[in-house]
C-alpha cells in the first residue's frame, strides 16, 4: 500500500483456510498511518478482485482479538464473525484468540448493488 510514493503498509490474499473456493485477505499498516480508512479501502478492493475468479465462494479476514482496528476492518465492510477460537500469542498484546470473519459471494454482490 502506498500513499503517494511511501510504502505504508501491505495487504494480499492467502490460501490458508485450506479450501479451493475461499480466500483469505491479510494486511498490515504501519503505525503512523493507521486509523486512515487504508486497510479498509484494500480489503474492499480485494475482496472485489476475489469475486471476479469464477471459483472463489467465500473471503475470510482473520485477526487476534486484541487487533481492535484489524476487527473494525471486516466490521465495516459487513463481514459476518463466525468464530473466535484459541490460538498462537505471536505477537505482544495479541490474547491468543483469532476471530475469523467470512464474506460471501452473494452478500459482497448484494451490498455492492444496493
Amino acid at each position: 500500500m502506498f500513499v503517494g510514493k511511501v510504502i505504508v503498509g501491505g495487504t494480499g490474499f492467502h490460501r490458508r483456510v485450506g479450501e479451493d473456493d475461499w480466500l483469505e485477505i491479510g494486511y498490515w499498516v504501519h503505525v503512523d498511518h493507521t486509523r486512515k480508512g487504508l486497510a479498509t479501502e484494500a480489503a474492499a478492493a480485494l475482496t472485489t478482485a476475489a469475486f471476479t475468479l469464477p471459483k472463489i465462494e467465500r473471503v475470510e479476514i482473520r485477526h487476534d482479538k486484541a487487533n481492535v482496528a484489524s476487527g473494525e476492518v471486516p466490521r465495516r465492510l459487513g463481514f459476518t464473525l463466525v468464530s473466535e477460537e484459541p490460538d498462537e500469542v505471536r505477537a505482544p498484546g495479541d490474547v491468543g484468540i483469532e476471530c475469523r470473519w467470512v464474506m460471501a459471494r452473494e452478500a459482497w454482490a448484494q451490498d455492492m448493488s444496493g
